[in-house]
């Protein structure tokens, strides 16, 4: 997967990630036994002995593609997973094998700020 550096979202925004995941050579990585994670917390609430991430303000379980050999897999975020209050928060993605490996592949700044038209 390529680096994603700072993520700045509208609160209230429905936004969709396509990933893909590769290894150190560039290959695909097989999805078929993962579970693709995506979390943001704010930075004063990650807490190591939370381990259902009860604190994370927004938490998604990724969409494999069709065809999960591919590496690919879409995080879905909706207006109403990202109507919390605005702020700078941390993400990360972890990729969770049936056997339970955990590989954190990506982790960076998530910025939420007020949109300047509030009607829909």
């Amino acid at each position: 997967m390529q680096p994603i550096t700072t993520i700045s979202i509208i609160r209230g925004t429905d936004k969709t990630f396509l990933l893909t995941f590769t290894n150190d050579t560039g290959s695909a990585i097989d999805l078929t036994h993962q579970t693709v994670l995506f979390t943001v917390k704010s930075a004063d609430n990650i807490d190591e002995t939370d381990i259902t991430d009860a604190n994370a303000i927004i938490k998604k379980t990724g969409v494999k593609d069709a065809d999960p050999t591919t590496g690919k897999a879409t995080i879905i975020l909706s207006n109403t997973d990202t109507d919390v209050p605005n702020g700078n928060y941390l993400w990360d993605i972890r990729l969770v094998s049936d056997t339970g490996v955990v590989s954190n592949v990506s982790s960076s700044p998530f910025n939420i700020t007020d949109p300047v038209t509030n009607r829909t």
